[in-house]
């Protein structure tokens, strides 16, 4: 059962087989976070990520997105992610990361910080409603 009693909310770990589907993931952080010990779980969780889509969320504490872009090419230990996928702007980067899922018929994984989803909610929902 997903629904926890105890804290009155839904609960889900991601485990095993569920997470090999998960190829890309779009990620924008604040400089303050622990982003060391954030990646190596997120490496841990999804393992076989192929593409990073990495972006600024619009917050004077956002990490520089290059920055954050070597981070986990260290952490994932991979030279292969492109560069082009690095972005100064979250809605760009959504836009590029749901073209990408679609002409690829892979799947995208929102991570970071709640600033970059609250950023990109409408671009999602939008880009969801147009069927794109």
């Amino acid at each position: 059962d997903l629904f926890d009693e105890d804290t009155g909310s839904y609960k889900y770990t991601i485990t095993g087989e569920e997470n090999e589907g998960w190829d890309n993931v779009l990620i924008g952080a604040m400089k303050d976070k622990d982003m060391d010990s954030m990646l190596k779980l997120f490496k841990e969780l999804l393992p076989n990520v192929q593409t990073f889509f990495v972006t600024k969320v619009n917050n004077p504490r956002t990490f520089e997105p290059d920055v954050l872009y070597n981070k986990i090419k260290f952490v994932y230990n991979r030279d292969d992610f492109s560069e082009d996928k690095v972005f100064e702007d979250a809605i760009s980067a959504t836009e590029e990361a749901w073209k990408y899922t679609q002409a690829t018929d892979s799947s995208l994984v929102i991570l970071g910080s709640l600033y970059l989803a609250g950023e990109i909610r409408g671009t999602i929902r939008e880009l969801i409603n147009a069927g794109r």
